[in-house]
C-alpha cells in the first residue's frame, strides 16, 4: 500500500514502513529526523482522501443510500458501501492496492467470534455489538436487490454479501479518522469521516509522535509532534521512532468496541454500569424489545467524578434507561395490561411492537423522578450528585402533539366530505364539442389498480394509493380538474375459497370453533384433501415450503384462526362462510380507512367487479364479447398452469405462490432399454405388467438440436423412479412421480388425470442400464451413469448427455472416467464415449463445454457456481451464434435448426412435446399446481399484429425511469396466450358460455373506462342505488355500451338516448388515463394486459398516456410479513401518527423501483416537524396581522421580530427570496416527475432550514413581512399534495383564507430560472460564518507549542475581535491556471485537453506549486456544472458593503465583541499580523485575523 500511495501523490520525507520483529506493523522515521523534523515528515494529496463525496460519485453507492434514506446513510455507511463495491470490482478498481492491504478480519465487535459473542452475552459490549448486527442486517436487505442488479448489469463475478458489508462496516470503524476534528476541515464542509490510506496505517498512542491537519486544497499534511522525551520506538532498532497519533478522549468500552483492544493507559470518562430492568417476565421483554428498537443498551454512563466532577447529570439516553427500568406493570400513567399485551399508544403499538420515540417514555408525568428515586441506591454507592427531573426539556410531549394534529384532521375530513370537495365532473358547457372539452377546461385523471377485498388495506397499499394521492394534489394545484376514482376488485378464487373454508371449519369445529386436541393432525389432512371445486382430486398432492398466503397470515392453520387475529368474534365469523358477506364487510372498511388518510377520491364513483354489481357485469360482459369478435379471444389447446384439485387454471391472483410463473416446454427425448442393469433386472422380471412391453427411460430437454451429441444418459442415485403406463398401449416410461403427474393432464396416460404406476425402482438400480438415444452418433447405445446434481423438481429426472456442448454433462463425465471405483462403475460404461462435436461456435469452436471448463478453471461437477455461469455461457453463445456441424441440418444456423429437430424426433415417434412449470406453483386451495393441456378460451396475446400496437402504445407512454420501460418490452417479448375463463370462483359469466367465469385478471384491464361514467349508472357500491340519469342495469346492453365507449351509432329509437348522449360525454371529456400507478409487480400480468387491451378497444387518441411503478415497501428496513409481526395496516397508522404524519412518511420512503422503507421514527419525527412549523406560523401570522395595522414600525411578537413592511429589502432579503424561488422551482420540477420524497426534501426540510437561516441572520434588524408572508404562502401550498390537513388548518384558520387549500393553485409569479448571482451570495454568506468558525477552531485546538515556535497568544476566555479581510485581485498563478483551462476547453464535447493543459503549466514551471493541481481540478469541476461561466470567478457584488450590513450579525453568531471588515484595496497601513492574516485572502474567500482586545 506503500508504494500505492506513493504512485497516488503522497510525499513521503524519511518516512518507512516496517514490520518489527514482533510482528506490529507501524510507521517509522529514524530519530535524529524525527527530532530535527521541522517541516512536514509527510503529504497525502486530496485525490486519496476518501470521503462520503468521494463515495456518493458512484451510481450504486448513491442509490443505495438513497434506498437507506438520509437518515441512516451517515458517512459511516457512504465508506463502507464505497469499500464493498470497489471490492466487487476487484482488479479493475483504481483501490485495489489499498483494498488488499487491508486486513480482511478487522478485530472489533463487528468481527467477534460466536465464543467471543457467548461470553459477552448480557454485558453493555455484547449488547451494542448485537444491535450494531441488527442495524446492518436491516440496511442489507434494503439495498441487496439494487446490488445484484448492479452486479449483472457490470458482469461482475465478484461475491457481494452480508459478510462483506459487515467486513467493510469493521473497516470504517477502526480504521476511519474524523475531518472535523482536525484544523481547517472546512474544506470538506460536512464530511467528518475519512478513510485516508497511509495514514490509516499509524497506531494509536496517548503520547502521539506526529499530529496531522487539513490544507485548504484538502490535501493532509502530516507533522512532527514533541510531546514526549521518550517517544515510542521499534522494538529492534531502538533509532526508530513510530509515527503515532493520539486516539482522543474515549471510555474503555468504546474503545473495545471500535479496535478490539485497550490500550495500557485510558483516562476514563464515564463509567458503564448495567442497570436491572424491573418487573413482570412479559414485560421484560417488552423493555428489552424497545431498547432494541431505540438501539440502546441497559446500561447508563456515570459521569467519573475524576474527570467530568460530580455535578455532571446523566446522558439523556441513561435517562431513558433508568426510567423504562423502574417503570413496572401497575404504572397507571402506562396503561398497561400484560398478559395479552395491549398497550396504549404512543408508548406501544397495539399489537405489541414497541415505538422508537424517547419523548414518549420519559415524558409521562413524575416518571423521570420516579426513576431517579427507583435508582437512588445504586447511584449513592458511586457519590453522584444527579440533577432534579424538573431540568428535562419542558417541550409538550408527542402525544398531545400529535392529538392535537388528529383533530385538526378530523375537522378538515369532515369539511371536504360535507362539501363534496373531491367529487369532480364534467364542466356542464354545451358550446364546446365533447371532443375538445378538456382544451378548454384542463382535466387529469390518474388511477390505481383496485385492491383485492378479502381483508384490511395495509401501509403497502397506502404507499401504492399516495403515489396517485401525492399527483392529484399537485393537478389540483396546476388548475385541472384532477379525478381519483377507486373500485373494489372481489373476481376471482379467494374470496371463494375462503368462505367455504370458513363452512368447513363450521361443519368440523361448530360455532365456536373448538378444535379437538388429540385428532389434529387428522383434521388437518381432512382438510386437505377437501377439494375447492367440484373436480375430485387426481394424483398426489405436492405440498410446498411456506407460501406467500403462509407469511400474510402468520402461519395460522385455519381460517377463522386469521379472523380471531383480526379481532373478529366467532359469531361474526360465522358469516364470512357466505361469499357475499366479504363483498359487504371489507370495502366499506377500506372506504373509511382511506378517507382517514385523507384521500381526495371521488367515491361516487367507487363500485364492486364482478355480477354482484350489474352495471359493471353487463361492462365486463360487453368487452368479452367485443374482444371474442375481434379475434383477441380464442378458443383451443394450449398449456396452461393448472390446479387439479380446483379444476380449473389456476392464473396469477389465484395463487399461494408462484405469481409470473408460466408453463415451460420441452422435448421428451425417449431412450428404449436394449440391456437393464443385474439390479434393474430384477424389479423388471418380477413385474408382470411390464411383460411384453417397450420400456423408455424419458429425458426432458430444452436443446433437442444437441441430442447428436449424447454420449451417455445421467439418473439421480438418490432419486425414486417409476415405470408410468403411457397413452400408448404397448409403452411405459421411466421417470419420476411429478413428470408423470404432470404427464396425465397432457394426454399422456391412460386417463386423463390419473397417473398408472405399474413398479418403483430407484435410480441407483438403473445405474448400468442401457439404453438407445436417439440421433446419437453412439447407434449401438450408450450407459445410463450416476450424477449427484439431478433434481426431482425439474424434468423427468432422468437427464440426456451432451459433453460437446453441456459444461455439467463433460464435468460429471470426466469425473466419472477419473473416479470409476469410487463412483462404482464399470470402465466398459464411460471408456471410448468422447464428446462430439455438434454445434460450432466462433468463440468456442465445436467444443463449447470442454473450452468452457478450461477457461473458468471448473474441475469437477461440484464446482456449482463455475457451472452455473457456464451454462449460461454455453446456450447463449450455443443459441445465438451456433452453427449446426453435424446431421441433417448441418451447415443451419442453431435458430433454424431447433424447431427442425425437434419436430423431426416428434414424427419419428422417438420423442414429445412435454410442458410443467417454470418453478413451483401452489394455489390459494393447497395444491401444487401442473401444466394441463386443455380446450380453453384464452387471450391471444403476443400475436404479431397486436403486439405491434402494443409497443406502439408503450412507445408514446410516459414511464418516469428507463427500468420500468425495460420491463416493459421483455414481458411484451415474452408473454403469449393467457387462459381468460374460470369455473370456480366469483365473477362476470362469459357471455357465450355460462358455466365459465371470466377471469380475475381479464376483467380488470380497462375498467378505468368504466370511472367514467359510474357515478352517472349508480351511487353504491353494488349498484343496487340507481344513479342520477335513472339507468337501469339492462339499459346497458352492448350497443349502448358501443356508443358510450366506442362512438358507435346507437339502434334508432334507443329509450336512453339522451342520458347515454351524457355518459359518453363524461367519457370523452375524462379519457384517456393520464396515469396509472402501481407496484413493479403488476408489470409481469395486469400493467401488460392493460395495455394489450386498449389498443384493442379504444383508437390511439384514448391510449393510456403514462404508467408509473413503484417497489414494494419495507416496514423499518424489514419485509412486512404478519409471520414475523412486522406489519402495519393503514387504519394502524393513522391511528398511530396521524394521517399528514403517515403520508409525510410514505412520501419520504422512496420514489423508484427499487423497495421503499417506511420508518416510523421518520412518522414520529414528522409529527414534531409540523407541529413545531404550525406553532411557528401561527405566532408568525400573528406578527403579520400587526405589521399590516402599523406598516412602519418594527413588530415582535414572541421570538417572531418584523422591521417596518415599508423599510426597503436588503441583500440578505434578496437572497432569501431568491433561495425561495429555486427550491419552490424545484419543488415542482419534483411534483411533475413523481419524485415525491426529492419533492419533500426541497419544499419542507430545505424550506424550513433556508426560513430558519434567515430568521437567523435577521435577527437584530426582523425580518421583512412581504418575505415572511411570502415564506408561508410557499410552505403550505408546496406541503398541500403531502398534509393536506395540516396545509387547510393552515391556509384557512391560521392565514384566514375564505377558500380551500384544494382551490388553491401554484405560485405563478416564478421566475423562469433561478437567480445564481444570488444564490451565490447566500452561498457566500454562509461559508464566511464557517470560514470564521474554522479559524476560531484552529486556534482552540492549540493547547500546546509547536515545534521551534511560540504559544498562541490570543486567550479565547477573554474579549476578542475579529478582522476579515476582503481582497480584490485574485492571485497571478490562479489566473494562469485558468487561462490554461479555458485554452484547452471544447466547449462542443464538454471535455479539457488535459495532456495540453499539463504541458502548457509544466512549460510555465506552474506544477512546482502544490497548490496547482487541486486548484484546477476544482475549477473543472465547476465547468462541469455550471458551463463556461465557471471560468469567470469574478465576484457579482460587492462583498465590502455585504459584509459591513451583516456585521451585526456576525458579530453575535460568532459571538466576537468587534467584528472589523478592512477593504484591502484600501486598507494599506496593516500591522505584521494582519498583512500575513491577508495574504491568503482572495475574491469571494475573506482571510481572517483573530485576537484579543
Amino acid at each position: 500500500m506503500f508504494g500505492f500511495t506513493r504512485a497516488g501523490g503522497t510525499v513521503c520525507s524519511n518516512v518507512q514502513i516496517h514490520t518489527p520483529l514482533h510482528g506490529e506493523r507501524g510507521v517509522f522515521i529514524s530519530k535524529p529526523a524525527w527530532t530535527e523534523s521541522s517541516s512536514a515528515l509527510a503529504h497525502i494529496p486530496a485525490s486519496l482522501v476518501i470521503t462520503a463525496d468521494t463515495a456518493a460519485r458512484s451510481d450504486i453507492v448513491d442509490r443505495c443510500c438513497k434506498l437507506l434514506g438520509e437518515h441512516v446513510a451517515n458517512d459511516a455507511v457512504y465508506l463502507a458501501l464505497f469499500l464493498l463495491t470497489e471490492k466487487a470490482v476487484g482488479d479493475a478498481s483504481q483501490w485495489k492496492w489499498y483494498l488488499d492491504a487491508l486486513p480482511h478480519s478487522p478485530i472489533n465487535a463487528l468481527d467477534f467470534e460466536e465464543s467471543d459473542m457467548a461470553a459477552l452475552s448480557g454485558t453493555p459490549l455484547g449488547l451494542a455489538a448485537e444491535a450494531k448486527l441488527k442495524q446492518l442486517q436491516r440496511h442489507y436487505v434494503g439495498i441487496a436487490p439494487a446490488l445484484e442488479r448492479w452486479k449483472e448489469a457490470h458482469k461482475l463475478d465478484s461475491t457481494v454479501s452480508f459478510d462483506m458489508y459487515k467486513w467493510a462496516h469493521a473497516i470504517v470503524l477502526s480504521r476511519s479518522i474524523s475531518l472535523q476534528s482536525c484544523e481547517n476541515a472546512s474544506s470538506y464542509g460536512t464530511c467528518d469521516r475519512a478513510l485516508l490510506p497511509f495514514l490509516d496505517m499509524f497506531n494509536h498512542s496517548a503520547h502521539p509522535t506526529a499530529f496531522w491537519t487539513v490544507n485548504d486544497d484538502k490535501s493532509i499534511t502530516i507533522c512532527a509532534a514533541s510531546t514526549s522525551d521518550d517517544p515510542p520506538t521499534c522494538s529492534d532498532d531502538p533509532q526508530l521512532v513510530e509515527l503515532c497519533f493520539y486516539y482522543g478522549d474515549k471510555p474503555n468500552t468504546e474503545w473495545v468496541y471500535e479496535y478490539g483492544f485497550l490500550p495500557n493507559e485510558n483516562a476514563h470518562d464515564a463509567w458503564p454500569l448495567f442497570v436491572e430492568l424491573q418487573g413482570s417476565t412479559d414485560f421484560k421483554e417488552l423493555k428489552q424489545l424497545w431498547l432494541q428498537e431505540l438501539e440502546l443498551l441497559p446500561r447508563i454512563m456515570l459521569p467519573d467524578p475524576a474527570t467530568a466532577g460530580a455535578k455532571q447529570g446523566l446522558p439523556f439516553d441513561s435517562l431513558l434507561v433508568l426510567c423504562l427500568a423502574v417503570v413496572d406493570d401497575t404504572c397507571e400513567e402506562f396503561g398497561c395490561k400484560v398478559g395479552r399485551v395491549e398497550l396504549d399508544p404512543p408508548y406501544f403499538s397495539v399489537n405489541g411492537r414497541l415505538i422508537d420515540d424517547p419523548e414518549a417514555l420519559i415524558r409521562v408525568p413524575g416518571l423521570a423522578s420516579r426513576a431517579l428515586r427507583g435508582c437512588a441506591s445504586l447511584l449513592e454507592k458511586q457519590s453522584l450528585a444527579m440533577h432534579d427531573a424538573s431540568q428535562l426539556p419542558g417541550l409538550k410531549s408527542v402525544t398531545v402533539k400529535r392529538d392535537t394534529l388528529m383533530e385538526i384532521e378530523k375537522k378538515w375530513q369532515k369539511d371536504w366530505e360535507e362539501r363534496h370537495v373531491f367529487e369532480i365532473d364534467m364542466p356542464e358547457d354545451d358550446s364546446v364539442t365533447p371532443e375538445a372539452l378538456h382544451d378548454k377546461y384542463p382535466k387529469w385523471m390518474g388511477t390505481f389498480p383496485f385492491p383485492y377485498m378479502n381483508g384490511v388495506l395495509h401501509l403497502g397499499h397506502a404507499f401504492s394509493v399516495s403515489k396517485i394521492e401525492f399527483a392529484t394534489g399537485w393537478e389540483r394545484l396546476k388548475g385541472k380538474r384532477a379525478l381519483f376514482p377507486f373500485g373494489f376488485h372481489v373476481t376471482g378464487m379467494p374470496i371463494k375459497a375462503a368462505a367455504d373454508k370458513i363452512a368447513r371449519e363450521l361443519e368440523m369445529f361448530g360455532p365456536e370453533f373448538v378444535v379437538p386436541e388429540d385428532d389434529g393432525a387428522a383434521l388437518e389432512s381432512k382438510l386437505e384433501d377437501m377439494s375447492v371445486g367440484d373436480t375430485p382430486k387426481a394424483g398426489g398432492n405436492f405440498r410446498g415450503k411456506k407460501s406467500k398466503v403462509e407469511a400474510k397470515t402468520g402461519n395460522k392453520k385455519y381460517q377463522f384462526q386469521i379472523m380471531q387475529d383480526q379481532g373478529m368474534s366467532n359469531a361474526e365469523i360465522a358469516k364470512f362462510a357466505n361469499a357475499e358477506h366479504w363483498l359487504k364487510h371489507y370495502p366499506p372498511i377500506a372506504i373509511n380507512d382511506l378517507k382517514a388518510m385523507g384521500c381526495k377520491i371521488d367515491w361516487r364513483r367507487s363500485f364492486l367487479t364482478t355480477d354482484y354489481n350489474p352495471y359493471y357485469d353487463s361492462f365486463a360482459r360487453w368487452q368479452f364479447t367485443r374482444l371474442r369478435e375481434m379475434g383477441k379471444i380464442k378458443f383451443g389447446k394450449r398449456y396452461t398452469i393448472w390446479s387439479a384439485k380446483d379444476g380449473q387454471p389456476c392464473m396469477d391472483h389465484d395463487r399461494q405462490s408462484g405469481e409470473g410463473v408460466g408453463p415451460q416446454e420441452y422435448t421428451c427425448i425417449k431412450m428404449q432399454v436394449l440391456s437393464w442393469s443385474a439390479d434393474a433386472e430384477q424389479i423388471v422380471a418380477a413385474t408382470p405388467e411390464l411383460a411384453g412391453k417397450k420400456v423408455f427411460l424419458v429425458a426432458a430437454t430444452l436443446r433437442p438440436e444437441t441430442m447428436y451429441g449424447q454420449t451417455n444418459c445421467f439418473i439421480g442415485t438418490k432419486l425414486e423412479y417409476g415405470f408410468f403406463q403411457s397413452a400408448a398401449s404397448d409403452e411405459v416410461y421411466v421417470i419420476t412421480e411429478r413428470a408423470a403427474r404432470n404427464m396425465s393432464f397432457q394426454s399422456l396416460s391412460p386417463v386423463d388425470g390419473q397417473t398408472s404406476k405399474l413398479a418403483s425402482i430407484s435410480g441407483q438400480a438403473i445405474v448400468g442400464t442401457k439404453v438407445k438415444a436417439p440421433l446419437s452418433c453412439y447407434s449401438d447405445g450408450v450407459y445410463m451413469l450416476p450424477m449427484e446434481n439431478v433434481l426431482a423438481t425439474k424434468g423427468t429426472g432422468v437427464v440426456t448427455s451432451v459433453p460437446s456442448d453441456s459444461p455439467d454433462d463433460y464435468a460429471a463425465l470426466r469425473d466419472l472416467k477419473k473416479k470409476v471405483d469410487f463412483y462404482g462403475i464399470k470402465p466398459e460404461w464411460v471408456e471410448g464415449f468422447e464428446p462430439v462435436p455438434v454445434i460450432t461456435t466462433e468463440a468456442y469452436g465445436d467444443m463449447t463445454a470442454p473450452a468452457l471448463c478450461q477457461e473458468l478453471k471448473i474441475n469437477s461437477q461440484k464446482d456449482r457456481d463455475q457451472l452455473a455461469k457456464a451454462k449460461e455461457i454455453a446456450y447463449k453463445e450455443g443459441f445465438y451464434n451456433g452453427v449446426m456441424s453435424v446431421g441433417e441440418f448441418k451447415g443451419q444456423s442453431v435458430q433454424e435448426a431447433k424447431p427442425k429437430v425437434r419436430e423431426l424426433l416428434i414424427n419419428s415417434g422417438e420423442g414429445f412435446a412435454y410442458a410443467e412449470p417454470e418453478n413451483l406453483v401452489m394455489s390459494r386451495s393447497g395444491d401444487e399446481c401442473v401444466v394441463s393441456l386443455c380446450d380453453q378460451w384464452y387471450f391471444d396475446y403476443g400475436e404479431a399484429s397486436w403486439k405491434a400496437l402494443a409497443e406502439e402504445c408503450l412507445a408514446a407512454m410516459e414511464t418516469f425511469d428507463d427500468e420500468t420501460r425495460h420491463q416493459f418490452q421483455l414481458k411484451l417479448d415474452w408473454l403469449h396466450q393467457w387462459a381468460c375463463v374460470r369455473t370456480y370462483g366469483l365473477g362476470s359469466k362469459v357471455p357465450w358460455d355460462p358455466s365459465y367465469l371470466i377471469e380475475s385478471l381479464s376483467d380488470s384491464t380497462i375498467y378505468m373506462s368504466y370511472y367514467t361514467v359510474a357515478h352517472l349508472l349508480h351511487r353504491s357500491l353494488d349498484g343496487s342505488s340507481t344513479g342520477p340519469l335513472g339507468i337501469q342495469p339492462q339499459d346497458m346492453d352492448n350497443a349502448a355500451w358501443d356508443y358510450v365507449l366506442q362512438g358507435k351509432e346507437l339502434p334508432a329509437g334507443h329509450s336512453k338516448s339522451q342520458e347515454l348522449a351524457m355518459l359518453r360525454r363524461s367519457f370523452l371529456y375524462w379519457y384517456p388515463v393520464d396515469i396509472r400507478s402501481s407496484g413493479k409487480d403488476l408489470i409481469q400480468n395486469h400493467l401488460t394486459f392493460f395495455i394489450y387491451i386498449h389498443t384493442a378497444m379504444f383508437p390511439k387518441q384514448e391510449w393510456p398516456r403514462s404508467v408509473r411503478i413503484n417497489g414494494h415497501l419495507m416496514l423499518n428496513g424489514e419485509k412486512m410479513s404478519k409471520s414475523t409481526g412486522n406489519t402495519l395496516s393503514l387504519r394502524e397508522s393513522c391511528d398511530l401518527y396521524g394521517a399528514d404524519a403517515t403520508r409525510l412518511s410514505l412520501a419520504d420512503a422512496g420514489d423508484s423501483v427499487e423497495d421503499a422503507n417506511f420508518e416510523e421514527s421518520t412518522a414520529n419525527a414528522a409529527i414534531l416537524h409540523l407541529f413545531t412549523l404550525m406553532e411557528w406560523i401561527t405566532e408568525a401570522q400573528k406578527a403579520l396581522c400587526q405589521s399590516e395595522t402599523s406598516p412602519d414600525s418594527t413588530v415582535k411578537v414572541d421570538d417572531i421580530k418584523l422591521r417596518p413592511a415599508s423599510s426597503p429589502l436588503t441583500v440578505v432579503d434578496q437572497v432569501f427570496d431568491a433561495e425561495m424561488d429555486a427550491l419552490t422551482l424545484s419543488t415542482g420540477a419534483e411534483y411533475e416527475k413523481t419524485m415525491y420524497r426529492d419533492a419533500l426534501k426541497s419544499g419542507f426540510y430545505e424550506f424550513i432550514k433556508g426560513r430558519e437561516w434567515y430568521v437567523n441572520v435577521t435577527a437584530d434588524s426582523g425580518m421583512h413581512p412581504t418575505l415572511l408572508r411570502k415564506y408561508i404562502n410557499r410552505q403550505v401550498i408546496q406541503l398541500c399534495p403531502i398534509t393536506p390537513h395540516w396545509a387547510e388548518h393552515i391556509w384557512k384558520t391560521v392565514m384566514g383564507n375564505a377558500d380551500s387549500i384544494m382551490d388553491a393553485r401554484w405560485p405563478t409569479d416564478l421566475p423562469a430560472e433561478p437567480d445564481y448571482s444570488l444564490l451565490a451570495v447566500g452561498d457566500y454568506i454562509r461559508k464566511t460564518v464557517r470560514s470564521a468558525r474554522d479559524a476560531e477552531a484552529k486556534l482552540r485546538s492549540k493547547k500546546k507549542k509547536s515545534k521551534g515556535g511560540a504559544a498562541s497568544e490570543v486567550d479565547l476566555s477573554k474579549p476578542r475581535a475579529i478582522d476579515i479581510f476582503v481582497a480584490y485581485e485574485f492571485p497571478e498563478w490562479q489566473e494562469e491556471v485558468i487561462a490554461a483551462l479555458k485554452a484547452n476547453y471544447n466547449a462542443e464535447s464538454g471535455k479539457f485537453d488535459d495532456k495540453q493543459v499539463l504541458s502548457t503549466l509544466g512549460a510555465s514551471g506552474m506544477l512546482k506549486n502544490k497548490k496547482v493541481m487541486p486548484f484546477a481540478q476544482e475549477i473543472k469541476k465547476r465547468v462541469v456544472l455550471t458551463g463556461t461561466k465557471a471560468f469567470d470567478r469574478a465576484v457579482a457584488f460587492k462583498e465590502v458593503e455585504l459584509l459591513n450590513e451583516l456585521a451585526a450579525y456576525l458579530k453575535r453568531t460568532l459571538e466576537f465583541d468587534a467584528v472589523n471588515i478592512i477593504d484591502l484595496s484600501s486598507s494599506k497601513d496593516l500591522r505584521d499580523d494582519q498583512a500575513k492574516a491577508a495574504e491568503v485572502a482572495v475574491p469571494g474567500e475573506p482571510s481572517f485575523l483573530i485576537y484579543n482586545i
